[in-house]
């Protein structure tokens, strides 16, 4: 029973990580999958090394020890790189945070759970069986218990009271006469929370803290310098505020009307600034997920609590202002696709405006930034018959079915009637020039932006890699002049050989790679993956579980065959057009996904006839392929050829795995 609660600590300990570190590092879902290549990386070579030495105990109270300084760290990566506040870690940072600072961590959770193999007391099939069932069944319940009981109704500073308690459960269970231990380790860890509160509220770099607003979606934290308000999303700068400039900016859109009385959506939430602004333009609505986040904004606003791809506006109005962030994660580019704009053209009026904002130039517009800027247009253009941008830094995209006039008599006379500091008569006349000059340069074939297919988001990967000089970008104008079937290639030829363990570390990498579209594609037709993680990861360990069950049941060695099989399947539904994937449809596909890795476990194990003494060895290859996968579809096939491609390479390797074993 020991083997289920370490299963269930695994999965704790992995969500909780995933989704502190994506609150601390302004990450996305490309370095979501860095982590978890890394800690399938070393937890594999952790159960590797561990089927020969050390003890199940001393892991455990390895891991115990040195757990909360992980929690530092993890709170501290800032001011560990030297970063000011928002600031944008690099692909090559991310890696030696996840490969190197927490490498140790993921291999000891791997010790914990191969000395917890080589210690169960049967030796016969379900000697190497049952204890990776039990496993998966802890994965589940941890995954579940941490996305509805943890993060709904435990203040983020207590959550990880429970990877203690669950270790407690494990020591009761198997070592109840060293009780004392884990008492000492219990209230070793009474601390954490003050070591959590103390990292998030320090000053430093000359940002004084402010404000913390933690919520079931998402973490704000407000930092002020210099009597100018900064607010973080999830470690990333979403705006400052007052900032004169930029406020007044807002009102550009609006110069298009001669009125000062329009009904004004916001999609997200701008500056509380900003929306002093606006209210000058009209009346001002809101929708945000988040009612905690209301405190900083004037009372004059109506709020609309709800997710804006689930609400239902009864109103029209003459302005949808996105202001959902930058496309640098899946969640926010979906508000940047051909879906989400069409849903928007429902509560505009006929002579209504939708405006979006990306990153753009007056003066010089580089290869990156055009590609970006024009696929926002094209994705505007085959939604709305008309179209005008303010190319600033930060460019206004604006999309209309009624033609857009540019009428610079009117636009300056609303202008002063506004009495404004920074828009002014001669800065309105240059910016219209310049759009001139941003549409010449627009020249090009661009691809439309989808939920299923978010180009913009892998295009703003390059933009944001070029902008930092990341080594990424190199990678991936390497890969960009390779063809997709020569991929295919790649992975069929060793094939050849028709070696079990490379069938293992295959099966594994269909796995890791079909869970991983699972989790792009939930991420962007929900927005809400890191509150659903450990459930839909949870599931794919339940779904490894029941394929050992299986395999204990009815052991067979042609059932490696049938694995290609289901996986064809997935691959194959996963390229249809689908309307949208839930949480029940994401966890069904990971459910069967994890059941096809969990019958090669036993399969694989059983063909190569060593039973308990072969099994660490398996699951350490099953492991590599896995993190390979992770590392290989996050950072290249799914950003270079996008979804429907790298389905197109699953498939085809899926086709010669089970030709390779049907002719053996």
């Amino acid at each position: 029973m020991f083997i289920f609660f370490v299963g269930f600590l695994s999965i704790l300990t992995q969500s909780l990580l995933i989704r502190e570190i994506y609150y601390s590092v302004s990450s996305n879902e490309i370095t979501t999958c860095l982590f978890l290549s890394s800690w399938l990386l070393f937890s594999g070579l952790g159960v590797f090394f561990s089927g020969k030495k050390g003890s199940f105990i001393f892991y455990l109270m390895l891991f115990a020890i040195i757990f909360p300084f992980y929690i530092f760290l993890s709170y501290n990566l800032y001011q560990l790189f030297h970063k000011l506040p928002g600031e944008i870690f690099r692909i090559r940072e991310t890696m030696i945070i996840f490969y190197l600072i927490f490498s140790p961590l993921f291999f000891i959770i791997g010790c914990i759970f191969g000395r917890g193999l080589m210690e169960w007391k049967e030796d016969d099939l379900k000697g190497y069986i049952r204890p990776y069932i039990l496993e998966a069944l802890g994965d589940l319940f941890g995954g579940i218990f941490f996305s509805l009981i943890i993060i709904r109704f435990l203040n983020f500073q207590l959550r990880y009271y429970f990877v203690y308690i669950t270790i407690f459960l494990i020591f009761i269970l198997k070592e109840k006469k060293k009780i004392y231990l884990i008492i000492l380790i219990l209230l070793y860890s009474f601390p954490i929370p003050f070591i959590i509160k103390k990292s998030l509220q320090r000053d430093f770099a000359g940002y004084k803290f402010n404000n913390l607003i933690d919520t079931r979606y998402n973490r704000f934290i407000v930092r002020e310098k210099e009597n100018i308000k900064s607010v973080y999303i999830d470690g990333k700068l979403s705006f400052s505020y007052p900032v004169g400039f930029y406020d007044e900016m807002q009102h550009l859109p609006f110069l298009l009307k001669d009125s000062f009385e329009n009904e004004i959506l916001s999609i997200g939430i701008p500056s509380p600034s900003e929306c002093l602004e606006l209210l000058k333009e009209g009346k001002l609505t809101i929708i945000e997920q988040n009612k905690e986040i209301k405190i900083l904004y004037p009372d004059n606003i109506n709020w609309i609590f709800t997710d804006p791809f689930k609400a239902k506006i009864e109103d029209k109005y003459d302005f949808i202002i996105v202001n959902a962030g930058l496309p640098d994660n899946i969640t926010s580019s979906r508000f940047f696709s051909v879906e989400f704009l069409k849903r928007m053209k429902i509560y505009l009026k006929d002579d209504g405006f939708i405006i979006l904002k990306i990153p753009s130039s007056d003066v010089y517009i580089d290869t990156f930034t055009k590609d970006l800027d024009g696929t926002l247009l094209e994705t505007g253009n085959s939604v709305f018959k008309y179209s005008f941008v303010f190319p600033l830094e930060s460019g206004i995209f604006i999309f209309s079915d009624k033609e857009i006039k540019i009428d610079e008599k009117i636009m300056i006379e609303k202008l002063e009637k506004l009495k404004l500091n920074y828009l002014n008569e001669g800065f309105l006349r240059y910016i219209i020039e310049r759009s001139q000059f941003f549409y010449e340069r627009m020249k090009g074939n661009f691809k439309v932006s989808t939920i299923k297919e978010p180009y913009i988001f892998y295009l703003f990967l390059k933009y944001n890699s070029f902008k930092f000089k990341d080594f990424l970008l190199n990678i991936l104008k390497i890969f960009d002049k390779i063809p997709y079937y020569l991929i295919i290639f790649f992975f069929i030829l060793p094939f050849i050989k028709r070696n079990v363990l490379y069938n293992v570390s295959i099966v594994g990498f269909l796995g890791i790679t079909s869970e991983i579209i699972v989790l792009f594609l939930f991420q962007s037709y929900n927005g809400t993956l890191y509150q659903y993680v450990g459930a839909i990861i949870g599931f794919f360990m339940f779904g490894v579980g029941m394929g050992g069950a299986f395999f204990e049941k009815f052991p067979r060695r042609y059932y490696l065959i049938l694995v290609y099989i289901f996986f064809f399947f997935i691959f194959v539904y996963l390229l249809l057009p689908l309307r949208s994937i839930n949480l029940f449809s994401a966890s069904l596909l990971n459910l069967f996904a994890g059941f096809s890795v969990g019958l090669t476990y036993g399969c694989s194990t059983f063909i190569t006839g060593e039973g308990k003494k072969e099994a660490a060895k398996v699951y350490f290859y099953d492991l590599i392929g896995a993190s390979i996968g992770s590392f290989f579809t996050s950072i290249i096939l799914i950003p270079v050829y996008g979804v429907k491609k790298t389905l197109v390479i699953l498939i085809a390797i899926s086709i010669a795995g089970f030709i390779s074993r049907i002719n053996r």
